[in-house]
């Protein structure tokens, strides 16, 4: 019980953190950009990272089967390149196993900001994920 409350909370926070921080930070958020954001120094470095981080706890299972194979992330990368607005946006997954996948992608320190006409702007990056090992 005190495990379920404790990804609850964590869940929470870190939405809520992430909404009110946006605002403070991005004016204007683009979808589409001269420039993309990415993570590390080279474009493949997401790849990497995907590759040797994500794991996937056991809140992911569902009585010893994972509750997906793939999915579709959603986040904002700000003008300094903060990663903010995480959102799993396929499939539907329990708090638990979001606040899991959340804390991965806050482990993505160093992101590089998009751009348009010459300076850093927020931008939303979509990121499609599949086959994970489970612990």
């Amino acid at each position: 019980m005190a495990k379920k409350l404790i990804f609850t909370l964590l869940f929470f926070y870190l939405h809520h953190s992430f909404v009110f921080a946006q605002k403070e930070q991005c004016d204007r958020v683009y979808t589409t950009v001269e420039h993309s954001a990415f993570y590390g120094k080279k474009h493949d470095d997401m790849i990497r990272f995907i590759e040797q981080n994500f794991s996937i706890d056991t809140t992911c299972l569902d009585n010893g089967t994972p509750q997906f194979n793939s999915l579709r992330v959603k986040f904002l990368i700000d003008k300094k390149g903060n990663l903010k607005e995480i959102e799993i946006m396929e499939p539907v997954l329990s708090n638990e196993c979001i606040a899991s996948i959340k804390a991965i992608f806050l482990k993505m320190k160093t992101w590089t900001p998009a751009f348009q006409k010459g300076k850093p702007v927020c931008s939303y990056c979509i990121q499609n994920i599949s086959c994970f090992k489970w612990e």
